[in-house]
């Protein structure tokens, strides 16, 4: 999760231009980053309530959305890609919880729903 967080952090750090280019469209990799991230959430925290893991992971988004409000990275945030980034999250979420792989992700062991 650590690894995945600051590659994720670093692209969306560092000046147009200079970022990698994954590729795909912009929500393509935003959905992609946050979609792993929230995987890897439940995987590292197994015990974390999934909506402690959602409002971490949306926390990031918004996070990095307020670093590209500086004029040096050339970059220009973006509420609706926050909210995306949150939703991508909420639905990788749902998705584990109600089809039984957040079981399989934390290695078998019994989890709360929250």
């Amino acid at each position: 999760l650590a690894l995945a967080l600051a590659g994720v952090l670093t692209a969306a750090f560092l000046p147009v231009g200079v970022a990698p280019v994954i590729g795909g469209s912009d929500w393509i990799r935003h959905g992609t980053a946050f979609a792993v991230l929230a995987m890897l959430m439940v995987v590292a925290f197994p015990r974390l309530p999934l909506v402690w893991g959602w409002m971490i992971l949306a926390g990031v988004g918004v996070g990095i959305e307020i670093v590209q409000a500086i004029p040096l990275l050339g970059r220009g945030p973006s509420i609706v890609e926050a909210a995306y980034d949150a939703a991508v999250v909420a639905l990788v979420f749902v998705v584990l919880q109600l089809s039984g792989l957040r079981r399989v992700l934390q290695g078998g062991r019994r989890s709360s729903t929250r």
